[in-house]
């Protein structure tokens, strides 16, 4: 998988909220800034 670098937008994508709700980025996003994280290998065990 391809890394982005800074200041590259984000693709559109689709994640489950805390209750499982599906979030639409772009949906999120215009409400206004947005910060995505991503910790790797976060609750993986490895």
């Amino acid at each position: 998988m391809a890394g982005l670098t800074i200041g590259t937008p984000c693709p559109d994508l689709t994640l489950a909220s805390g209750s499982g709700q599906p979030v639409h980025l772009r949906e999120a996003a215009s409400r206004g800034h947005l910060v995505l994280v991503f910790y790797h290998l976060a609750f993986t065990g490895g």
